[in-house]
């Protein structure tokens, strides 16, 4: 399960992207390339759920509970 402050920044991902996605277009891929960015913070998010529950699988320092 995600904790609250996974959840808001997962929150505040989503806003972002639909801020970055109401801007005008400058490059024929950047939508594209922006979603692979995004995916990229939501996974590295999203590990974290994984993490605590099989902590026996993943490295991770000792700050992290």
């Amino acid at each position: 399960m995600l904790t609250t402050d996974e959840l808001e920044v997962l929150e505040a991902i989503k806003q972002a992207w639909n801020k970055f996605l109401a801007l005008p277009r400058c490059h024929p891929t950047e939508v594209q390339e922006g979603c692979t960015f995004i995916h990229g913070l939501q996974t590295l998010v999203m590990v974290r759920a994984a993490v605590r529950a099989h902590p026996d699988l993943f490295t991770k320092t000792g700050e992290f509970k």
